[in-house]
């Protein structure tokens, strides 16, 4: 915690080349940190997803974070969604997150889907792109294009034109 966010991230770049098991362990400390329910360990469990974001590239990581997509704090949750969809390479795992009520999360978990492209995952975004919020739609056409799916072109320009702004800020 004394080191900044730059200087913690740099060590753990080191950290896991020279032990492989390092994002394991900081996927412990967090969970430990979360048990206690307080703000310290919130604060050091976003600062720990960061880090895992940037150093940990294996699918093992979903198993841990899993637990994570039930906490309380909703800015927890979406971190975890969004590197849960990066490490897992299917679309089953979505379940779980579409149905939270904060859209961050379902935004993120929708996010973590983009460059697959079975069937699981084309489906999962084509439903989430009638979500009910701007970003979470948003995400998911995205994804859609990202992967070369012609059709996603409509639902954009109608999102263009959408009577919120917010829906046409997003397009």
């Amino acid at each position: 915690p004394a080191l900044s966010p730059a200087a913690a991230l740099s060590l753990a770049r080191i950290g896991i080349q020279v032990d492989p098991a390092l994002d394991a362990w900081l996927a412990r400390e967090m969970l430990d940190g979360l048990a206690g329910c307080d703000k310290r360990g919130e604060t050091q469990a976003l600062r720990i997803l960061t880090i895992l974001r940037e150093i940990s590239d294996g699918p093992r990581m979903a198993a841990w974070l899993s637990n994570v997509l039930r906490h309380s704090n909703p800015r927890i949750r979406s971190k975890a969604a969004l590197l849960i969809g990066r490490r897992r390479e299917n679309s089953r795992w979505v379940e779980q997150p579409k149905e939270d009520t904060d859209p961050r999360v379902r935004a993120n978990a929708i996010e973590g889907l983009w460059g697959m492209q079975d069937d699981g995952s084309r489906n999962a975004l084509w439903d989430a792109s009638r979500d009910a919020h701007n970003r979470v739609a948003g995400n998911a056409l995205l994804g859609l294009h990202r992967i070369g799916d012609p059709r996603a072109i409509q639902p954009i320009l109608a999102m263009a034109a959408h009577a919120e702004p917010r829906f046409r800020a997003t397009a």
